[in-house]
């Protein structure tokens, strides 16, 4: 039987984004690999948008973006399983029993001792050393160590009221799936510890979030027959997923398959400067995930990836734990090689309209380069208009009617009514002669993007931030830089005037990327094994 390459993509519901197109080219390269692949998606995404060979799972309650309710759990043909049916947890050891008590031993020694130094000891000394203490713990700590001593204040307290008796664990109301945990014999002491560090941080309906996808994976798990032999991606990881697929991996024990965690969100707005450090929300959450996953124990089974080495440095110093470099995997046999334009240049915007990633600057571009360069004919605008969340993306969304004065052989929307399919989004690229990226630069200074990506596969020059990782990657010649609009706008010019000179260096670089970045590598650097035959050669159209 050959072993699954599971892909786990709870926020694929369409063809938005790029979830679609780097899930088929994995589990296209994992077919290729030998392997089984299977996709599990978003409960909300239509089986007739995925090709008929792949084995998909439409599972997924709840994304990572946590944007909406959770949805039911579907019915999948009548397969009902119960994630709490898994196999009753052997009985502890003598030894581990000793080892539990002889713990508690030692818990109530340095207890008794804390209450006799307490007393002993003059009260000013006693303040002093305190104070010398929560002085020397980093400031980073502070907020997760307020939140520790507060909780055993409470306790010692609660121990003083009623004669060393331990005090029970409540929590308040919980929300469904962690009062459901709370029930649970093996899963009690996890969540519980989970609620008592994350409570404090307002965090607990992330940990409901995670139990949710918990939930599901262990549903998918015994469903697909996954076994310790076969890998699973998570190629858009949260920290939240982190609890949950270690929980997982902690019931199944010698039955866990390999899991493969890929994070590719920012974890800081600017610089990783220690106020980005101190006083992040989203540094703040992430840190007591990975805190809660070292606590709980590590496990071989669970490994971590980011896609640019900026990320795995950031990373890497919040989890302390290492991260590997993946592969941006795309379809790179699907774009069509650049043209030799014989009339206007088409410069193209790809990808979602969105606010960070510079939309609401087109609009006066174009107004910039009406009189020189638009109206002689020179150039021409291509640009996809699809705004998926203009609740997130105001300006992207009072931009669009901007676009309505232009006539369309000057301005040309794609996407705008509904997102493009797989063969439009490509058609679209494989026109592009120019693709302008102005993304902000402190979001996407250490992200990577894969409109850049796909790009630099066709040969096309790009206008990309400066001193972000999009910037490291372009080769010199082939691209420029800009650090603000008007930055942006000579860039722009620099690159029409001399077009000839950028695309010939572009191509030059275009068969390196390709193979760097083939969908099969990251195949292999997962499982372990080289590409084989036709699989290591390089795909490109023609």
């Amino acid at each position: 039987m050959k072993r699954k390459f599971v892909i786990l993509n709870n926020g694929l519901r369409d063809h938005r984004g790029h979830y679609f197109e780097t899930s088929i080219s994995i589990a296209e390269a994992a077919r290729r690999a030998g392997l089984h692949p299977v996709l599990a998606t978003h409960v909300d995404c239509r089986a007739d948008l995925l090709p008929a060979w792949l084995e998909t799972y439409p599972i997924f309650c709840t994304d990572h973006w946590m944007s909406e309710p959770p949805a039911a759990p579907p019915d999948l043909n009548g397969v009902s399983l119960d994630p709490y049916t898994c196999p009753a947890e052997a009985a502890p050891s003598l030894a581990s029993r000793l080892l539990r008590r002889s713990w508690w031993a030692c818990r109530k020694a340095a207890w008794l001792a804390e209450r006799s130094v307490y007393y002993l000891l003059p009260p000013l000394v006693y303040d002093g050393i305190e104070l010398a203490a929560r002085l020397g713990i980093p400031r980073i700590l502070r907020p997760e160590f307020r939140a520790r001593v507060t909780g055993r204040a409470r306790q010692i307290m609660h121990r003083l009221k009623h004669g060393g008796a331990a005090p029970p664990l409540h929590f308040g109301p919980c929300l469904p799936e962690t009062a459901r945990s709370l029930g649970h014999p093996f899963e009690r002491p996890f969540t519980s510890r989970a609620l008592q560090a994350l409570q404090p941080l307002n965090l607990a309906g992330e940990l409901e979030h995670a139990l949710i996808f918990k939930r599901d994976l262990e549903r998918l798990l015994a469903i697909a027959g996954v076994g310790p032999e076969d890998h699973v991606l998570l190629g858009t990881a949260h920290a939240r997923e982190l609890s949950a697929v270690q929980l997982v991996a902690k019931r199944l024990a010698e039955r866990c398959p390999t899991f493969h965690l890929e994070f590719r969100h920012p974890l800081f707005q600017t610089e990783a400067v220690q106020e980005e450090l101190e006083h992040s929300p989203n540094v703040r959450m992430q840190r007591a995930f990975f805190s809660l996953y070292q606590a709980n124990g590590p496990t071989e089974r669970i490994k971590f990836y980011t896609d640019t080495e900026e990320l795995a440095r950031d990373y890497g110093r919040l989890a302390k734990a290492p991260f590997g470099v993946l592969p941006i995997p795309f379809r790179s046999e699907l774009i069509a090689t650049p043209r030799m334009p014989a009339q206007a240049l088409r410069l193209a915007y790809i990808g979602e309209a969105r606010d960070e990633k510079g939309f609401p600057w087109l609009p006066e571009l174009i107004d910039r380069l009406m009189e020189d360069y638009v109206r002689p004919g020179r150039v021409r605008f291509l640009l996809q208009a699809n705004v998926s969340a203009p609740q997130y993306n105001p300006l992207s969304a009072e931009t669009l009617d901007k676009f309505r004065r232009y006539p369309r052989e000057q301005v040309e929307l794609f996407g705008a009514d509904a997102p493009l399919s797989p063969d439009e989004y490509y058609a679209l690229v494989s026109r592009a002669d120019v693709v302008l990226l102005p993304y902000d630069r402190n979001r996407y200074r250490a992200c990577s993007s894969g409109t850049l990506a796909e790009a630099i596969a066709g040969g096309r020059p790009v206008v990309v931030p400066a001193s972000s990782w999009m910037s490291s990657q372009i080769p010199l010649g082939a691209g420029e830089t800009f650090h603000d609009f008007e930055s942006f706008v000579e860039a722009v010019k620099r690159l029409v005037n001399d077009y000839d000179a950028y695309r010939a260096k572009a191509q030059t670089c275009r068969a390196e990327w390709v193979a760097r970045h083939a969908p099969d590598r990251l195949v292999a650097a997962l499982t372990g094994e080289e590409p084989q035959g036709a699989v290591a050669e390089i795909r490109i159209a023609a």
